[in-house]
């Protein structure tokens, strides 16, 4: 093993450590044992490292004290150690360390040392390979430690332990310690912010049996979900839920910014780091999930690859969304909580952040935060420019909801400019239960003051479609009637399809069922030629919609479980009195 570096210095004075430095803090209440957590550590007697790493206030600490316990009710000595960052100070850390060690009390003579400088770590190592039998050595705070000496010293005692003899750290970065030597030779744990996280049930004996608030179960999931099992984010919820006259209120607009969450995360987490990864952070808070080009782009950087690495290794409440690691995404709460402070510290620049974040994912063909981020960014003409590119696909995807939110927002004269996106919008506004609003949409634009932005035959189509879909079957039936109905869109495939599947539907409803699955057969034959899902999807359902009117309850069933299991989600809802009988006698089939 390669020396451990040191430099050689006049001799000093060596101040003994307060004896809070040697000693567990007191547990806090409420404290919620582990149980979980604790077993795995237990359970590692493999393991010369036990690494607790995560985000402030995810229980690092409180999980190591209660370790302190555990061990001592085991028969197994302990020491503690809280790490500062005058331990940089290298024949500081040797004094305090050599006490630690000491307190373990099976290190003849160690207890007595007045303390070391960096020259005695012989003398150190042999006090630590005296130990004879299990012990706990335990480090919190181990983040303010980064002087390489130091970390070396650490290093090389966790390899000269012997069996059952564990060092335990606790640190909010992943220390240079050797980790992935460690790793490979299964001598390792790790527990990070994903572990450390309260599950929903945990979240619920704290809130409920440990700090006694009356809340019910949907309160308690949802604040749960808010927090993501963030325990100082529950703990600081808690406290302000024990004078809030309206829990349910409270709960709906928890966020980042609220004052309790935005005050603990600006002095423990933002304020600690320097002023240009604060900024990047900020700065990239605008994207739900980013990735080094991203955040190349819209911060005008080209060094996020670097940032986002020092992110990640000081456990700033970000975390990999894939499994390459190239994408991440903020702890929901902290994403708030910048978002708050970006508009605080740059609201003049957070329109250009969000269009440069619109641009990128549009070049890189992600059109669903390439329109978020240009709503975001006010720009209309970006907006209408993207809508007019990707809402058709989408549409054909089955996105029909995401597509009528984002249509929502645009005037009549900007639908009126583009014909294709008003029908995209029509169309979506149908399948999701908003026929009367798709109705009066198309009235409006055949009032005689204007001319109807779209073809007669598309009309007439979205027109029929939003009366059968609001149970007015009978005012359509002049359009399903004519026998060259379909020739009307020989050159509009989507169209046609959507023709056919519409047709089949008034022809069930009327007792012609050979007519109505002649043309499902057709219509799920073409669909290739424009792929899309509700071509597939719901001609299954009105499949499944003729067997049970022909009394076919099996079959029904069968192929109702079939379009569940193998197909994408497809939205086909109704308010008229039929449609929901039939979808009663589904389920009864």
């Amino acid at each position: 093993m390669a020396a451990i570096p040191y430099q050689v210095q006049e001799p000093v004075t060596v101040v003994r450590p307060p004896p809070s430095k040697l000693r567990p803090p007191a547990m806090g209440a409420p404290f919620l044992p582990r149980e979980r957590l604790i077993a795995r550590i237990r359970a590692a007697h493999e393991a010369k490292l036990v690494l607790v790493h995560a985000p402030a206030g995810f229980g690092t600490s409180s999980l190591l004290r209660h370790m302190v316990d555990i061990a001592r009710t085991d028969g197994c000595a302990v020491s503690w150690m809280t790490i500062d960052a005058g331990d940089n100070d290298l024949d500081r850390f040797m004094t305090c360390l050599a006490q630690a060690i000491a307190r373990i009390g099976r290190a003849p003579g160690a207890d007595g040392l007045p303390g070391l400088s960096a020259e005695d770590t012989f003398e150190l190592s042999e006090a630590l390979a005296s130990i004879d039998g299990p012990f706990m050595l335990i480090f919190d705070e181990f983040e303010h430690l980064q002087n390489p000496a130091a970390l070396a010293i650490v290093q090389q005692l966790i390899d000269m332990l012997g069996p059952r003899q564990q060092v335990l750290i606790g640190s909010r970065e992943q220390p240079a310690l050797g980790i992935g030597q460690l790793r490979a030779r299964c001598q390792l744990l790790e527990i990070d912010a994903a572990q450390l996280r309260f599950s929903a049930e945990e979240t619920r004996h704290f809130l409920c049996d440990k700090r006694k608030l009356q809340l019910d179960g949907e309160d308690v999931q949802r604040l749960h979900d808010i927090t993501d099992g963030w325990a100082a984010a529950l703990w600081l919820s808690s406290l302000a839920l024990e004078n809030h006259a309206d829990p349910k209120q409270f709960i709906r607009t928890f966020s980042g910014s609220h004052t309790v969450v935005a005050s603990y995360l600006a002095e423990a987490v933002l304020s600690r780091r320097p002023r240009h990864l604060q900024d990047f952070i900020l700065k990239t808070s605008v994207m739900q999930k980013f990735c080094a080009d991203s955040c190349n782009a819209v911060t005008g950087r080209s060094d996020s690859h670097q940032m986002l690495q020092e992110i990640e290794r000081s456990n700033m409440f970000m975390a990999a969304v894939d499994e390459q690691r190239s994408w991440f995404s903020y702890h929901p709460l902290f994403a708030g909580f910048l978002r708050a402070q970006l508009e605080r510290q740059y609201p003049s620049e957070i329109k250009a952040l969000h269009r440069r974040a619109a641009l990128w994912h549009a070049q890189q063909e992600r059109p669903t935060p390439a329109i978020d981020h240009a709503i975001a960014s006010k720009d209309h003409g970006l907006v209408l420019q993207l809508l007019c590119e990707y809402a058709e696909p989408l549409f054909l995807q089955g996105r029909v909801r995401l597509l009528a939110r984002w249509c929502d927002i645009l005037d009549r004269a900007s639908l009126a400019a583009y014909p294709k996106l008003l029908s995209v919008y029509t169309w979506s506004l149908i399948h999701i239960n908003r026929s009367g609003e798709a109705l009066a949409l198309l009235e409006s634009f055949n009032d005689g003051s204007v001319a109807p932005p779209m073809s007669h035959s598309t009309y007439l189509v979205l027109k029929t479609f939003s009366l059968v879909m609001l149970d007015r079957i009978e005012q359509t039936a002049p359009m399903w009637e004519d026998p060259h109905i379909l020739g009307t869109a020989a050159s509009e495939p989507l169209l046609r399809s959507m023709l056919m599947i519409g047709c089949a539907y008034y022809f069930a409803t009327v007792g012609r069922y050979h007519d109505a699955r002649r043309l499902l057969d057709q219509a799920m034959h073409e669909h290739d030629a424009v792929g899309p899902l509700f071509s597939v999807g719901v001609a299954g359902y009105i499949h499944a919609l003729l067997d049970l009117l022909q009394g076919q309850l099996r079959s029904a069933n069968a192929r109702l479980r079939a379009l569940i299991s193998d197909s994408p989600p497809v939205r086909v809802r109704s308010t008229g009195p039929r449609l929901r009988a039939d979808r009663r006698g589904i389920r009864i089939a």
